[in-house]
Protein backbone atom coordinates (compact mmCIF):
# COMPACT_ATOMS: atom_id res chain seq x y z
CA UNK A 1 0.00 0.00 0.00
CA UNK A 2 1.52 3.34 -1.03
CA UNK A 3 1.50 6.59 0.90
CA UNK A 4 -1.48 7.97 -1.07
CA UNK A 5 -3.63 4.98 -0.18
CA UNK A 6 -2.58 5.21 3.47
CA UNK A 7 -3.57 8.91 3.61
CA UNK A 8 -6.86 8.20 1.89
CA UNK A 9 -7.64 5.44 4.39
CA UNK A 10 -6.75 7.72 7.30
CA UNK A 11 -8.97 10.50 5.97
CA UNK A 12 -11.82 8.06 5.48
CA UNK A 13 -11.45 6.86 9.05
CA UNK A 14 -11.35 10.46 10.31
CA UNK A 15 -14.52 11.33 8.39
CA UNK A 16 -16.28 8.27 9.79
CA UNK A 17 -15.27 9.21 13.33
CA UNK A 18 -16.39 12.80 12.73
CA UNK A 19 -19.72 11.56 11.37
CA UNK A 20 -20.20 9.36 14.43
CA UNK A 21 -19.42 12.28 16.76
CA UNK A 22 -21.77 14.55 14.83
CA UNK A 23 -24.53 11.94 15.00
CA UNK A 24 -23.99 11.60 18.76
CA UNK A 25 -24.18 15.38 19.14
CA UNK A 26 -27.43 15.42 17.15
CA UNK A 27 -28.85 12.67 19.38
CA UNK A 28 -27.77 14.60 22.48
CA UNK A 29 -29.31 17.83 21.15
CA UNK A 30 -32.56 16.03 20.32
CA UNK A 31 -32.66 14.60 23.84
CA UNK A 32 -32.01 18.07 25.28
CA UNK A 33 -34.72 19.53 23.04
CA UNK A 34 -37.20 16.86 24.12
CA UNK A 35 -36.38 17.50 27.78
CA UNK A 36 -36.81 21.26 27.28
CA UNK A 37 -40.15 20.61 25.55
CA UNK A 38 -41.29 18.40 28.45
CA UNK A 39 -40.24 21.07 30.94
CA UNK A 40 -42.11 23.70 28.93
CA UNK A 41 -45.24 21.54 28.81
CA UNK A 42 -44.96 21.01 32.57
CA UNK A 43 -44.68 24.76 33.13
CA UNK A 44 -47.70 25.38 30.91
CA UNK A 45 -49.65 22.72 32.79
CA UNK A 46 -48.74 24.33 36.13
CA UNK A 47 -49.65 27.78 34.79
CA UNK A 48 -53.05 26.54 33.56
CA UNK A 49 -53.57 24.74 36.86
CA UNK A 50 -52.79 27.88 38.86
CA UNK A 51 -55.02 30.01 36.63
CA UNK A 52 -57.85 27.49 36.97
CA UNK A 53 -57.34 27.42 40.75
CA UNK A 54 -57.43 31.23 40.86
CA UNK A 55 -60.67 31.29 38.87
CA UNK A 56 -62.14 28.67 41.23
CA UNK A 57 -61.19 30.82 44.24
CA UNK A 58 -62.86 33.88 42.68
CA UNK A 59 -65.94 31.81 41.83
CA UNK A 60 -66.15 30.50 45.41
CA UNK A 61 -65.74 34.06 46.74
CA UNK A 62 -68.64 35.23 44.58
CA UNK A 63 -70.81 32.29 45.67
CA UNK A 64 -70.06 33.04 49.33
CA UNK A 65 -70.83 36.73 48.78
CA UNK A 66 -74.18 35.89 47.16
CA UNK A 67 -74.94 33.45 49.97
CA UNK A 68 -74.09 36.08 52.60
CA UNK A 69 -76.28 38.71 50.93
CA UNK A 70 -79.13 36.23 50.76
CA UNK A 71 -78.72 35.44 54.47
CA UNK A 72 -78.72 39.18 55.29
CA UNK A 73 -81.97 39.64 53.33
CA UNK A 74 -83.54 36.65 55.06
CA UNK A 75 -82.46 38.01 58.45
CA UNK A 76 -83.95 41.41 57.71
CA UNK A 77 -87.19 39.82 56.53
CA UNK A 78 -87.29 37.79 59.73
CA UNK A 79 -86.68 40.92 61.81
CA UNK A 80 -89.49 42.67 59.93
CA UNK A 81 -91.91 39.83 60.71
CA UNK A 82 -90.99 39.63 64.39
CA UNK A 83 -93.62 41.00 66.73
CA UNK A 84 -91.56 42.77 69.37
CA UNK A 85 -94.13 42.94 72.17
CA UNK A 86 -91.87 44.09 74.95
CA UNK A 87 -93.44 46.53 77.36
CA UNK A 88 -91.98 50.00 77.84
CA UNK A 89 -90.30 49.12 81.15
CA UNK A 90 -88.30 46.25 79.67
CA UNK A 91 -87.23 48.42 76.74
CA UNK A 92 -86.08 51.16 79.09
CA UNK A 93 -84.14 48.63 81.16
CA UNK A 94 -82.48 47.32 78.00
CA UNK A 95 -81.64 50.86 76.92
CA UNK A 96 -80.12 51.70 80.32
CA UNK A 97 -78.07 48.51 80.23
CA UNK A 98 -76.69 49.38 76.77
CA UNK A 99 -75.76 52.91 77.76
CA UNK A 100 -74.21 51.56 80.96
CA UNK A 101 -72.04 49.22 78.91
CA UNK A 102 -70.86 52.14 76.80
CA UNK A 103 -69.78 54.05 79.92
CA UNK A 104 -67.74 51.12 81.23
CA UNK A 105 -65.07 51.58 78.50
CA UNK A 106 -64.74 47.78 78.21
CA UNK A 107 -62.41 46.96 75.29
CA UNK A 108 -64.30 43.69 74.77
CA UNK A 109 -67.53 45.55 74.01
CA UNK A 110 -68.73 44.64 70.48
CA UNK A 111 -70.34 47.56 68.61
CA UNK A 112 -71.86 45.20 66.02
CA UNK A 113 -74.12 43.78 68.73
CA UNK A 114 -75.28 47.32 69.39
CA UNK A 115 -75.95 47.83 65.68
CA UNK A 116 -78.00 44.63 65.53
CA UNK A 117 -80.20 45.90 68.35
CA UNK A 118 -80.55 49.19 66.52
CA UNK A 119 -81.62 47.45 63.32
CA UNK A 120 -84.34 45.52 65.13
CA UNK A 121 -85.63 48.68 66.81
CA UNK A 122 -85.53 50.70 63.57
CA UNK A 123 -87.38 48.01 61.61
CA UNK A 124 -90.03 47.81 64.31
CA UNK A 125 -90.34 51.61 64.35
CA UNK A 126 -90.59 51.86 60.55
CA UNK A 127 -93.03 48.98 60.34
CA UNK A 128 -95.37 50.73 62.74
CA UNK A 129 -95.08 54.32 61.50
CA UNK A 130 -93.83 54.70 57.93
CA UNK A 131 -96.23 54.96 55.01
CA UNK A 132 -94.87 54.65 51.46
CA UNK A 133 -97.12 56.06 48.69
CA UNK A 134 -97.88 53.81 45.72
CA UNK A 135 -96.42 56.41 43.35
CA UNK A 136 -93.19 57.97 44.59
CA UNK A 137 -90.18 59.68 42.97
CA UNK A 138 -86.52 59.34 43.90
CA UNK A 139 -86.53 62.84 45.35
CA UNK A 140 -89.53 61.99 47.52
CA UNK A 141 -87.81 58.80 48.69
CA UNK A 142 -84.71 60.79 49.65
CA UNK A 143 -86.85 63.30 51.57
CA UNK A 144 -88.73 60.47 53.28
CA UNK A 145 -85.49 58.81 54.43
CA UNK A 146 -84.17 62.11 55.82
CA UNK A 147 -87.46 62.75 57.59
CA UNK A 148 -87.55 59.29 59.20
CA UNK A 149 -83.89 59.60 60.17
CA UNK A 150 -84.65 62.86 61.98
CA UNK A 151 -87.61 61.21 63.73
CA UNK A 152 -85.53 58.20 64.77
CA UNK A 153 -82.85 60.46 66.29
CA UNK A 154 -85.53 61.67 68.70
CA UNK A 155 -86.38 58.15 69.87
CA UNK A 156 -85.08 57.62 73.45
CA UNK A 157 -84.29 53.93 72.94
CA UNK A 158 -81.96 54.32 69.96
CA UNK A 159 -78.25 55.04 70.17
CA UNK A 160 -77.18 58.57 69.24
CA UNK A 161 -73.50 58.24 68.31
CA UNK A 162 -72.64 59.77 64.93
CA UNK A 163 -71.26 56.50 63.51
CA UNK A 164 -74.35 54.52 64.49
CA UNK A 165 -76.59 57.36 63.30
CA UNK A 166 -75.09 57.00 59.81
CA UNK A 167 -75.80 53.27 60.04
CA UNK A 168 -79.44 54.14 60.76
CA UNK A 169 -79.70 55.96 57.39
CA UNK A 170 -78.59 52.86 55.47
CA UNK A 171 -81.03 50.74 57.46
CA UNK A 172 -83.94 53.06 56.62
CA UNK A 173 -82.88 53.14 52.97
CA UNK A 174 -82.80 49.37 52.78
CA UNK A 175 -86.14 48.99 54.53
CA UNK A 176 -87.82 51.32 52.02
CA UNK A 177 -86.17 50.02 48.85
CA UNK A 178 -86.81 46.39 49.79
CA UNK A 179 -90.50 47.27 49.60
CA UNK A 180 -90.48 49.29 46.37
CA UNK A 181 -87.43 48.04 44.44
CA UNK A 182 -89.26 45.85 41.92
CA UNK A 183 -91.76 48.59 41.13
CA UNK A 184 -89.08 51.28 40.79
CA UNK A 185 -86.70 49.13 38.75
CA UNK A 186 -89.46 48.07 36.35
CA UNK A 187 -90.11 51.76 35.69
CA UNK A 188 -86.44 52.38 34.86
CA UNK A 189 -86.17 49.23 32.74
CA UNK A 190 -89.17 50.28 30.68
CA UNK A 191 -87.90 53.87 30.36
CA UNK A 192 -84.43 52.85 29.12
CA UNK A 193 -85.37 49.64 27.29
CA UNK A 194 -84.68 51.04 23.82
CA UNK A 195 -81.16 52.17 24.75
CA UNK A 196 -80.44 48.86 26.45
CA UNK A 197 -81.66 46.93 23.39
CA UNK A 198 -79.29 48.95 21.19
CA UNK A 199 -76.39 48.13 23.52
CA UNK A 200 -77.27 44.41 23.70
CA UNK A 201 -77.62 44.09 19.91
CA UNK A 202 -74.29 45.82 19.26
CA UNK A 203 -72.55 43.67 21.88
CA UNK A 204 -73.82 40.52 20.19
CA UNK A 205 -72.71 41.72 16.75
CA UNK A 206 -69.24 42.67 17.98
CA UNK A 207 -68.67 39.36 19.76
CA UNK A 208 -69.84 37.35 16.75
CA UNK A 209 -67.65 39.25 14.29
CA UNK A 210 -64.42 39.75 16.25
CA UNK A 211 -62.18 37.73 18.55
CA UNK A 212 -61.28 38.97 22.04
CA UNK A 213 -57.87 39.99 20.76
CA UNK A 214 -59.39 42.03 17.92
CA UNK A 215 -61.82 43.75 20.31
CA UNK A 216 -58.97 44.73 22.65
CA UNK A 217 -56.91 45.97 19.72
CA UNK A 218 -59.86 48.01 18.44
CA UNK A 219 -60.23 49.67 21.86
CA UNK A 220 -56.52 50.57 21.75
CA UNK A 221 -55.89 49.41 25.31
CA UNK A 222 -52.19 49.98 25.94
CA UNK A 223 -50.03 46.87 26.29
CA UNK A 224 -48.60 48.13 29.57
CA UNK A 225 -52.09 47.83 31.10
CA UNK A 226 -52.92 44.36 29.72
CA UNK A 227 -52.56 41.53 32.26
CA UNK A 228 -51.42 38.09 31.15
CA UNK A 229 -54.80 36.32 31.33
CA UNK A 230 -57.28 34.76 28.93
CA UNK A 231 -59.87 37.43 29.76
CA UNK A 232 -58.17 40.67 30.85
CA UNK A 233 -59.75 42.33 33.91
CA UNK A 234 -61.99 39.33 34.62
CA UNK A 235 -62.02 40.36 38.31
CA UNK A 236 -63.78 43.65 37.48
CA UNK A 237 -66.07 41.88 34.98
CA UNK A 238 -67.23 39.39 37.61
CA UNK A 239 -67.80 42.12 40.20
CA UNK A 240 -69.89 44.17 37.75
CA UNK A 241 -72.14 41.14 37.29
CA UNK A 242 -72.79 41.12 41.06
CA UNK A 243 -74.64 44.45 40.78
CA UNK A 244 -77.81 42.36 40.36
CA UNK A 245 -77.57 41.29 44.02
CA UNK A 246 -78.20 44.79 45.39
CA UNK A 247 -81.45 46.70 45.83
CA UNK A 248 -80.46 50.09 47.22
CA UNK A 249 -78.79 52.93 45.28
CA UNK A 250 -76.08 53.34 47.93
CA UNK A 251 -75.09 49.65 47.81
CA UNK A 252 -75.15 49.66 44.01
CA UNK A 253 -72.97 52.78 43.85
CA UNK A 254 -70.42 51.17 46.19
CA UNK A 255 -70.33 48.09 43.93
CA UNK A 256 -69.81 50.23 40.81
CA UNK A 257 -66.97 52.01 42.61
CA UNK A 258 -65.43 48.67 43.59
CA UNK A 259 -65.34 47.69 39.90
CA UNK A 260 -63.33 50.85 39.22
CA UNK A 261 -60.99 50.09 42.14
CA UNK A 262 -60.26 46.65 40.67
CA UNK A 263 -59.55 48.13 37.23
CA UNK A 264 -57.10 50.64 38.69
CA UNK A 265 -55.47 48.02 40.90
CA UNK A 266 -54.86 45.55 38.05
CA UNK A 267 -53.61 48.35 35.77
CA UNK A 268 -51.22 49.52 38.50
CA UNK A 269 -49.82 45.99 38.91
CA UNK A 270 -49.48 45.54 35.13
CA UNK A 271 -47.52 48.78 34.89
CA UNK A 272 -45.11 47.48 37.55
CA UNK A 273 -46.47 49.99 40.07
CA UNK A 274 -44.77 52.89 38.29
CA UNK A 275 -47.72 55.25 37.95
CA UNK A 276 -51.49 55.43 38.41
CA UNK A 277 -53.47 54.91 35.22
CA UNK A 278 -54.73 58.09 33.51
CA UNK A 279 -58.44 58.58 32.82
CA UNK A 280 -57.90 58.44 29.03
CA UNK A 281 -56.28 55.02 29.44
CA UNK A 282 -58.88 53.88 31.97
CA UNK A 283 -61.96 54.47 29.79
CA UNK A 284 -61.12 51.85 27.09
CA UNK A 285 -60.69 49.26 29.85
CA UNK A 286 -64.07 50.21 31.35
CA UNK A 287 -65.65 49.84 27.89
CA UNK A 288 -64.09 46.36 27.67
CA UNK A 289 -65.48 45.42 31.11
CA UNK A 290 -68.96 46.70 30.15
CA UNK A 291 -68.79 44.80 26.84
CA UNK A 292 -67.86 41.42 28.34
CA UNK A 293 -69.89 41.54 31.57
CA UNK A 294 -73.39 41.13 30.03
CA UNK A 295 -75.29 42.68 32.97
CA UNK A 296 -79.06 42.69 32.28
CA UNK A 297 -80.59 46.19 32.19
CA UNK A 298 -77.31 47.86 33.16
CA UNK A 299 -78.43 51.18 31.65
CA UNK A 300 -81.51 51.24 33.89
CA UNK A 301 -79.46 50.37 36.99
CA UNK A 302 -76.99 53.19 36.30
CA UNK A 303 -79.80 55.73 35.97
CA UNK A 304 -81.57 54.29 39.03
CA UNK A 305 -78.51 55.08 41.14
CA UNK A 306 -77.80 58.41 39.44
CA UNK A 307 -81.31 59.77 40.07
CA UNK A 308 -81.11 58.96 43.78
CA UNK A 309 -77.54 60.01 44.62
CA UNK A 310 -77.55 63.78 44.17
CA UNK A 311 -74.82 65.39 46.25
CA UNK A 312 -71.54 63.51 45.70
CA UNK A 313 -70.59 64.22 42.09
CA UNK A 314 -67.01 63.01 42.50
CA UNK A 315 -68.18 59.58 43.65
CA UNK A 316 -70.75 59.45 40.84
CA UNK A 317 -68.10 59.80 38.11
CA UNK A 318 -68.14 56.04 37.63
CA UNK A 319 -71.81 56.29 36.60
CA UNK A 320 -71.01 58.88 33.93
CA UNK A 321 -68.11 56.79 32.62
CA UNK A 322 -70.24 53.64 32.51
CA UNK A 323 -72.94 55.49 30.56
CA UNK A 324 -70.30 56.81 28.16
CA UNK A 325 -68.99 53.24 27.76
CA UNK A 326 -72.42 51.88 26.85
CA UNK A 327 -73.09 54.76 24.44
CA UNK A 328 -69.74 54.16 22.76
CA UNK A 329 -70.59 50.48 22.27
CA UNK A 330 -74.05 51.16 20.83
CA UNK A 331 -73.39 54.30 18.78
CA UNK A 332 -69.70 54.88 18.02
CA UNK A 333 -68.08 51.46 17.72
CA UNK A 334 -68.08 50.63 14.01
CA UNK A 335 -68.61 47.05 12.87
Amino acid sequence: MNIYQQNQSALKTAFILQAILTEQKIIFLKQSLNKAQRDLNELRFQQNHLQSKGEDLISNHQKNQRKLLKQVDELQQLITKLNLKQDQINQLQLSNMIFGMIKLKDSRFNPFHLNSLSVAMIYKYLQDKIEIPEQITMKQISNLIEKEHDNIKKEPLLIKQQQVSQFHIFTIERFIFNKIFDQMMNYYIEKYQERQNQVDLKKKQLKEKYSKEDLIKSLEIKNQYLPNSDIPYFEAINELKLINLYKTPTEMLKQFQYVLVLIRGVAFECNQKEEIIAMDDELPILIWVALISDVPNLYAKIQFVDDYIQEIENEKRILTNLRVSLDYISKEWKL
